[in-house]
């Protein structure tokens, strides 16, 4: 499950990144899974849904998990800075973030190149352009976006897609597990304007035991 966390956490850091188009409202992203559709025992314990609030230079994003489990992740853009909180079967870890932090990791998952395309199609309500991000080994993933719900460049710090002029509506990712290869689609099923609490951007209750990212990949199972 280490590398299904992490792959949840890389689609979450996709979808940090305050909007314009969105200075203050709530953004609920399903999930979709096409590689496990026939595994239901797998499917019934994935996260199917991913909620984000935004209000100005803040970004908060929980996903709920398999038996009570729940990762929330909090980004101050203006200090970028990300505050990752795992919940997992009662243990409690909080991993903090910097700017060369996120650049490391991204670094470690490959860089994408963007390229464009004249695609569009509506998504929650909104006309989205399409984007292909495609890696070295020449995987390609299809990016989709709202340019109505463009973003300041000071919040693209989180993404590995730089050069993506509006909120991300729809794409992918994937890992390969245990379990085999695995892609995470994330799909936006509303956008609500709306005012958010202050409060909402707080750290979650309770108790976190600060760790390095290479600490929580080694206490859920080692390194590989």
């Amino acid at each position: 499950m280490k590398k299904i966390a992490l792959l949840a956490v890389a689609a979450m850091a996709s979808l940090s990144m305050a909007a314009q188009g969105l200075t203050e409202g709530r953004v609920v992203t399903a999930i979709s899974y096409p590689d496990m559709e026939d595994n239901t025992g797998i499917l019934a314990m994935l996260p199917k849904e991913t909620t984000a609030w935004y209000k100005g230079d803040k970004v908060r994003i929980e996903q709920p998990g398999a038996m009570g489990s729940k990762t929330v992740i909090i980004v101050d853009n203006k200090k970028k800075e990300t505050h990752t909180y795992f919940d997992m079967m009662g243990s409690k870890y909080e991993i903090v973030s910097t700017e060369k932090d996120v650049k490391e990791q991204n670094a470690k998952e490959g860089n994408f190149t963007i390229t464009p395309t004249t695609e569009t199609k509506t998504i929650a309500g909104y006309s989205c352009k399409k984007s292909v991000a495609k890696t070295k080994d020449g995987e390609e993933i299809d990016l989709w976006f709202a340019p109505d719900l463009n973003r300041p460049a000071s919040s693209n710090w989180t993404s590995q897609y730089q050069g993506i002029d509006g909120l991300m509506m729809e794409f992918s990712t994937s890992k390969q597990t245990s379990m085999g290869p695995m892609t995470m689609k994330m799909t936006v099923k509303e956008v609500a304007k709306e005012p958010i609490d202050d409060a909402k951007f707080k750290a979650p209750e309770g108790t976190w035991k600060k760790v390095t990212m290479d600490e929580f990949i080694k206490s859920m199972g080692g390194g590989k």
